[in-house]
C-alpha cells in the first residue's frame, strides 16, 4: 500500500511540474530576419530574441524561440500553437493582439509616416486568453529595459540604436550589423525631401 501510495506521489508531482512548465512557456514564430531574429541557439540570437527573453523570463515564463517561414509562423500563432509572432507589422495580422511598444522599425522605413505602416511589434494570438495579459507584460517590460539601460546594452550588441530616439532615422540599412544612420538635420531634411520628390 505505501508503495502504491508512494508512486501516486511521485506521478503527480512529475505531472504536475510538468503541466505547470508547460503552461509558463510562451512560444514565439518567426522567420529568419537577422539583427531582429537570428538563430535563437547562437550568442547572438537577434536583439527582438533578447528583449522578449529579458522581458519575460523575468516574470518566471519559459521563452521558446523557433524559426520557420513567415506563412507557417502566422499560421502557427493565429491557431494558437504559438503564442506569440515576433518582428510583425500591425497590417500583416490586424486579428491579432498586439503590444503597444514597437520593437523597431521596417528596413527602408521612415519614422512618422502616416500609411505603410513602419514599425515591428509583437502580435500575440487572437485565440489564447492569455494575450492581452502578455502585451500588457511586454510593454512594462520594454519601459523597464529602455529606464534601466539594459536596452542599449542588447542594441549595441548588434551596433544599433534605440529606434525611438529622434536621431535615429530607422533600423535599414541593417546588413552585416552596419546601420546608416542619418544624425543631423540637414540630412534628414534632404532624406525626406528626396524621398517626396
Amino acid at each position: 500500500m505505501k508503495r502504491i501510495l508512494f508512486a501516486w506521489i511521485l506521478t503527480s508531482t512529475v505531472l504536475g511540474f510538468s503541466t505547470q512548465t508547460w503552461a509558463n512557456t510562451i512560444s514565439f514564430r518567426s522567420d529568419y530576419s537577422c539583427p531582429y531574429v537570428c538563430n535563437p541557439d547562437s550568442a547572438r540570437p537577434g536583439y527582438m530574441v533578447e528583449i522578449v527573453r529579458q522581458v519575460f523570463e523575468k516574470q518566471g515564463y519559459k521563452v521558446e524561440v523557433k524559426i520557420s517561414t513567415w506563412v507557417r509562423a502566422l499560421k502557427d500563432t493565429r491557431n494558437n500553437k504559438a503564442q506569440a509572432l515576433l518582428g510583425s507589422n500591425q497590417n500583416d495580422a490586424p486579428d491579432f493582439i498586439f503590444s503597444n511598444k514597437s520593437l523597431g522599425l521596417l528596413k527602408n522605413a521612415r519614422p512618422n509616416l502616416k500609411d505603410s505602416e513602419p514599425f515591428l511589434y509583437v502580435g500575440f494570438s487572437p485565440n489564447n486568453p492569455k494575450s492581452k495579459i502578455y502585451a500588457k507584460i511586454l510593454n512594462q517590460g520594454i519601459d523597464d529595459l529602455r529606464r534601466s539601460g539594459e536596452l542599449r546594452r542588447i542594441l549595441e550588441k548588434y551596433n544599433l540604436e534605440d529606434w525611438e530616439k529622434p536621431s535615429s532615422i530607422s533600423l535599414s540599412a541593417l546588413n552585416d550589423f552596419r546601420p546608416s544612420f542619418f544624425k543631423g538635420t540637414f540630412d534628414l531634411f534632404n532624406m525626406f525631401n528626396a524621398g517626396s520628390l
